[in-house]
């Protein structure tokens, strides 16, 4: 047992030994054995790790997903009420000691509120040109380990000074009035809850002569609690491209490569200033027209052969060869329209126009053929065709 135990201390020395030399061909600082800033050397050693993560590009990083806080800054100008918004993202919750009142000594909880406090910060406008705007603070992603380092620090004049003053710690720290609303949300949102906001989404449809502006708008407030995470703009972008009424806008949407949402909110723009402009332009060139709309009867004549055309059916001579019929069915052919079950009744004319047929012969059934087709036609009669 004290074989082990000491088999085990030993090992735990040469590991600790290992890092202090890692850690010194990173920054001589650490190579020395003056005692250093605890709070320095964890951010240090969690920002090396995190950035030889990110150098491997792998798809998740630990350190990120466990420490990695976001801060939502609002910047408004204290002239013109131009608002600004910026994400920032951060490992470590700087705060400053608070001053004691009274005899209270200050807590934790009160530095926090301190470092959320809005503050007035000297920043160029660029709507008005104005340099003041208030700076407001929200959390809006919350850590899963939450490091926080008092800032002991604090200059008088050119002079650093160190508080040594005590701080209290309670035993639950509440961040409930620094969080914005968004991140409470999905915290304690519970998971049927998230599907069912997500099926309300899949549902969402543009309305016809709504505005796509307007739908893409009501896509990111649904999005709100549908806790998509990194894929949130992916799913409105999908969901517009589906639910959007004009079939030449979807195809345009999905003809376009690397479709972002930003890109997406410009084409829906631009669509809305295109429907402006056509409605405008219709209501200027459509007429005006009072009372019910006028219906035009219109009378089509039957169709009929022309009458030259009938003439000279007429003069046609009688056929004595199989070409000279396939010009006389050539010129029927035309008039088939005008006669009903033109191919039966010119069947026995064709018959002899065939491969097998035997040596041309005009028939009595041929003369009949002929005449009934013409006389379906106009009413003549070629009874004068004799054999």
């Amino acid at each position: 047992m004290v074989l082990r135990q000491k088999a085990l201390t030993e090992s735990v020395a040469t590991h600790l030994k290992q890092l202090h030399e890692v850690f010194a061909d990173m920054d001589p600082v650490y190579g020395g054995t003056e005692m250093q800033d605890a709070g320095e050397f964890l951010l240090r050693l969690l920002g090396t790790m995190s950035d030889e993560i990110d150098a491997c590009h792998l798809t998740d990083n630990p350190v990120r997903e466990h420490f990695q806080h976001q801060i939502l800054e609002s910047k408004t100008c204290i002239k013109c009420g131009q608002t600004v918004m910026k994400h920032l993202n951060n490992i470590c919750w700087f705060v400053n000691v608070p001053r004691r009142q009274n005899t209270d000594i200050p807590t934790l909880q009160e530095a926090l509120h301190l470092s959320m406090c809005p503050e007035r910060r000297t920043m160029l406008c660029q709507h008005c040109g104005h340099d003041e705007s208030c700076v407001t603070s929200k959390i809006s992603q919350l850590p899963r380990t939450l490091i926080l380092q008092l800032n002991r620090c604090a200059f008088l004049g050119d002079r650093p000074k160190k508080i040594r003053a005590s701080v209290g710690i309670p035993k639950i720290l509440s961040l409930n009035k620094y969080v914005a609303v968004q991140t409470l949300a999905k915290l304690f949102m519970r998971d049927s809850d998230v599907r069912t906001e997500r099926v309300k989404l899949r549902r969402c449809t543009q309305a016809p002569g709504q505005s796509s502006l307007i739908f893409l708008a009501n896509l990111k407030e649904a999005a709100v609690k549908c806790a998509f995470g990194p894929l949130r703009d992916d799913m409105i972008r999908d969901q517009f491209v589906e639910g959007c009424v004009s079939e030449q806008l979807r195809d345009k949407l999905i003809m376009t490569d690397g479709l972002t949402l930003t890109a997406l909110e410009a084409i829906a723009e631009a669509a809305d200033r295109g429907a402006q402009r056509r409605s405008v332009l219709k209501e200027a060139f459509s007429p005006a027209v009072s009372g019910p709309t006028p219906v035009v009867e219109v009378a089509y004549a039957k169709e009929t052969p022309a009458k030259d055309r009938v003439q000279g059916l007429k003069d046609m001579q009688q056929p004595s060869t199989k070409k000279k019929l396939q010009s006389v069915l050539g010129i029927l052919g035309f008039y088939s329209k005008f006669v009903k079950n033109f191919s039966s009744r010119v069947e026995p004319l064709r018959r002899q126009l065939r491969k097998d047929a035997p040596a041309f012969k005009w028939t009595e059934e041929m003369t009949a053929a002929l005449d009934d087709v013409l006389n379906s036609t106009w009413r003549t009669s070629r009874s004068s065709w004799r054999l």
